[in-house]
């Protein structure tokens, strides 16, 4: 069984990571993401005051993501093997997967719902069953074929029944890997600029807290630092 979540109750206690743990390589992935969250919120609240303390789900996603990066990018930097670091590798790749372009084809799936209900029409079972298999098909191409009730897998998605915010996923992650390019390659204040970054906490809770401390601008030039990145860790391999 899997699933862990991290918990943070003011300046006066540290905070807690909480997980199943079976010692797998998952495991491990699972703690760098945690202790992403749990470090994020230590550095806050040890530097902001309580009202600027909790930082929002966009930077705090960053931050998990950036330590899930700097992991897999240490472990293929350390392999014993090919085979080994091809692992890490694969690993690193099913997280971008899942955290960015799957994510994304989830956001254009909601905007599309919003833009359905704002425009005054209805939203219907069948409807969104075709919208979902039309964007996985435009995501996926023709080379992964799909059981037939998998048009109804937009139901078992909780986020489609929250507030909009699945976008935020893809883009904390495109950040983070800008952060652990910097970081990875040694470039100058790269480390000092992402510790500032986390001090912040909630001030100016926006992409333009991550663009002040280092990173890259949301847009093209961020998504080409994330492709930049993996481009890279895949020719090191």
């Amino acid at each position: 069984m899997t699933g862990a979540f991290s918990f943070s109750m003011g300046k006066e206690f540290l905070p807690f990571v909480q997980l199943n743990y079976l010692g797998y390589s998952s495991d491990v992935s699972t703690i760098a993401h945690e202790l992403g969250h749990a470090i994020y919120s230590s550095y806050s609240k040890d530097n902001q005051e309580s009202i600027y303390a909790e930082p929002i789900i966009f930077t705090q996603e960053v931050a998990s993501t950036t330590n899930e990066l700097l992991y897999y990018s240490y472990m293929m930097e350390h392999a014993a093997t090919e085979d080994e670091r091809m692992f890490y590798l694969e690993n690193m790749l099913s997280m971008f997967s899942g955290t960015f372009f799957l994510q994304a084809l989830y956001a254009e799936f909601e905007d599309a719902m919003y833009q359905t209900v704002e425009s005054g029409g209805a939203l219907d079972a069948e409807a969104l069953s075709d919208l979902w298999t039309e964007l996985y098909q435009e995501c996926r191409g023709d080379t992964i074929e799909s059981f037939p009730d998998s048009r109804y897998g937009w139901a078992s998605i909780p986020h489609f029944y929250y507030n909009y915010y699945v976008y935020q996923y893809a883009t904390s992650v495109a950040y983070a890997a800008s952060i652990c390019e910097r970081i990875t390659s040694g470039e100058e204040r790269a480390v000092e600029d992402y510790l500032a970054f986390l001090k912040l906490g909630g001030v100016g809770v926006s992409g333009g807290t991550a663009c002040h401390r280092g990173c890259r601008s949301a847009g093209r030039g961020n998504l080409s630092a994330c492709a930049g990145f993996l481009q890279r860790d895949g020719r090191r391999v």
